[in-house]
């Protein structure tokens, strides 16, 4: 299966703190936990950024999560120095994929138009943890914020799918006649 999540921000206190947790240790056992309940051995997630903030036990956190994990980077994760060791199954900046024959965009900031937007692509990010302010930005079209302070936990393509159908068509849709 293949799964989507961002801004995990282990090791992170002011996160914690944000989240309610008493330390960003009791923050990351309850994150890991909800991520093995979910995720198997043999899966695959995408992580559309901020993994974690720069901190020594990174690595053993990335080997206790379950399954196969490529990174998308976010704003924390450029000068975090396990982002540099061989614990990912690949790293980018941003990047398209196909699932299903359906494109889709993955970026740890949400966009107003991305590759293959005017077809009705997806798009999914991060970096908003939960919600845009709606007075000033309302996500449009097939976007998502996929973040775990909205989820909680990874997300599945075949719940996201359903999501995403439900959605409204891009505003930028060349509607073929």
């Amino acid at each position: 299966m293949i799964f989507f999540t961002s801004d995990t921000h282990f090791c992170h206190p002011l996160i914690a703190k944000l989240r309610g947790y008493k330390s960003f240790e009791e923050m990351n056992e309850i994150i890991i936990n909800n991520w093995n309940t979910v995720v198997g051995k043999k899966d695959l997630t995408y992580h559309l950024g901020d993994f974690g903030f720069s901190h020594d036990s990174l690595a053993h956190i990335r080997h206790r999560l379950k399954g196969k994990i490529i990174i998308i980077l976010g704003n924390h994760d450029l000068k975090n120095k396990v982002m540099r060791m061989p614990v990912w199954t690949d790293i980018f900046q941003m990047k398209t994929i196909q699932i299903d024959k359906q494109p889709i965009a993955l970026c740890h900031y949400p966009f107003d138009v991305w590759d293959r937007s005017h077809y009705n692509s997806y798009h999914l990010y991060g970096h908003v943890h939960g919600g845009l302010n709606p007075h000033v930005y309302e996500p449009k079209g097939k976007k998502l914020d996929i973040g775990w302070d909205k989820w909680k936990q990874p997300m599945e393509w075949s719940d996201l799918k359903v999501i995403f159908e439900g959605l409204p068509d891009n505003p930028n849709l060349i509607k073929r006649t």
